[in-house]
Order: C-alpha cells, then sequence, then structure tokens
C-alpha cells in the first residue's frame, strides 16, 4: 500500500488550524487567570472559563467585583431560562459600561456569549 505525502499546502494549512488551536487555549488560559484574580476576593474561582461563566453568576459576581457597583442577586434557577437571564442582565451592564469600538472588550463579549449553550455567535 502506498504512502501518501502531505502537500506543502496541506502542511501549511494543518500548521495554521495547530496555531490557531494553541492561541485560542492560550488565550482561554490567560483570561481565567485574570478573572481569578478577581474572583478569589469573592472565594470564587473559574476553572473552565466557559462552562463556568455559562449561568451568569460568577460573572455578575465578576463585574461587581471590577466595577464596584452592586448589580443584584443572580437569579438561583437551574433552567436556561434563569441562566440567561443572569447573562442577559451582565451584558445589560456591560453596555452601559463598555463602548462598542473597543475591540477587545467587543472579544470578551464574544467570548462570554459563545460560552452559553446554545447561543449562536454573529
Amino acid at each position: 500500500m502506498a504512502q501518501t505525502r502531505e502537500t506543502p499546502a496541506e502542511f501549511e494549512k494543518g500548521r495554521i488550524k495547530a496555531l490557531q488551536e494553541e492561541r485560542l487555549h492560550i488565550q482561554k488560559k490567560t483570561f481565567t487567570k485574570w478573572i481569578n484574580s478577581f474572583l478569589h476576593k469573592a472565594r470564587m474561582e473559574v476553572e473552565d472559563l466557559f462552562l463556568d461563566l455559562a449561568d451568569g453568576k460568577k460573572l455578575l459576581k465578576l463585574l461587581e467585583i471590577i466595577s464596584g457597583e452592586k448589580l443584584g442577586k443572580p437569579n438561583n434557577g437551574r433552567m436556561r431560562v434563569h441562566k440567561i437571564e443572569n447573562v442577559n442582565k451582565s451584558l445589560a451592564f456591560l453596555h452601559t459600561k463598555v463602548r462598542p469600538r473597543c475591540a477587545w472588550k467587543a472579544s470578551v463579549l464574544r467570548i462570554l456569549l459563545t460560552g452559553i449553550p446554545g447561543s449562536s455567535s454573529g
């Protein structure tokens, strides 16, 4: 059986994909550490960025710590609608504070939105 060799174009595509995945992993790890540097004040911790912020509870606490403002109690329900309510509360708060032209802030919002199961990013 003859072994097929990878073409230079295929190699390049594979290398680019690997580098993109590595970059995403590093960004996720860095952002998780940054979040935890604030959440430790509330004796909370994020292990998996997407899973732990998906219900909006830790996200609300993070925003309270960073802003110094009270955002109210999160909805402690377990249904998807309760989780979305918490995330929407966080996003509404951010909308009042964040200028849309700031690219890194828009990236953070996009990351947080994609952490919600069933959401679509655009």
